[in-house]
């Protein structure tokens, strides 16, 4: 039987990294007193740290559904998105159809042009949690209310935190050697320090693993 949705709760989630994402500091990268850097190679700022923000959503009968989403900065921003503004608009709603709260949420703001950013974030960790309790309140899993889906899918490797070619070519096959990781992405700027590393890395990939790069963020090749 359905119930409508009685709590929301937010929390940040963080956990400390050995080191920062994309490797240790460089030249003229400083950390702030909020623990941010920014990257040169792409002028964009990333934390010293893990961080997500999760929802917990529980119904008036106690099912609870918990939600997840990007929280990398400014994690307040998608809280108060959704303690201030969403919550309201989703307690008491039925959350055996989540695809109707999510189009409402969005349509709210859109003419405002908040089709992105911090917003689209909280409405994400919403959604997780309301597909969560409408797939235990049909005692289906969130695949089969979606219609099915495929066994398997590739996935791929990304910001390896290492400076030194060795070390990033041991990284390389250390994650993707027996593992379902079947793309690389590397991006190409000539100005970062990684710069002219995807050939020597790509002889080393294990040769389950097709590869790709990107160039300046952008992808020069994508899964078939």
């Amino acid at each position: 039987m359905n119930s409508p949705v009685a709590t929301i709760e937010v929390f940040t989630l963080t956990q400390p990294r050995k080191v920062p994402y994309l490797g240790a500091l460089r030249e003229g990268e400083v950390v702030n007193p909020n623990g941010y850097i920014v990257r040169k190679g792409n002028r964009t700022v990333y934390p010293t740290f893990d961080r997500s923000v999760l929802v917990r959503m529980t119904t008036k009968s106690g099912i609870v559904g918990w939600g997840e989403t990007y929280g990398i900065v400014a994690p307040g921003a998608v809280a108060a998105l959704i303690n201030d503004l969403l919550t309201g608009f989703v307690i008491g709603r039925d959350a055996s159809n989540p695809a109707a709260i999510y189009d409402d949420l969005y349509d709210m703001m859109r003419v405002r042009g908040y089709t992105g950013g911090f917003y689209v974030d909280a409405l994400a960790a919403l959604d997780i949690a309301l597909w969560d309790i409408a797939g235990q309140e049909a005692g289906k899993s969130v695949r089969e209310l979606l219609g099915g889906g495929v066994e398997s899918f590739p996935a791929y490797v990304s910001g390896l935190p290492e400076k030194t070619l060795q070390n990033t070519g041991r990284i390389v096959v250390l994650m993707l050697s027996n593992s379902p990781h079947r793309w690389l992405t590397m991006a190409r700027r000539p100005k970062s320090p990684t710069f002219g590393r995807s050939s020597a890395q790509r002889q080393r990939l294990p040769p389950t693993c097709t590869g790709t790069r990107r160039r300046n963020e952008r992808w020069s090749s994508l899964p078939k």
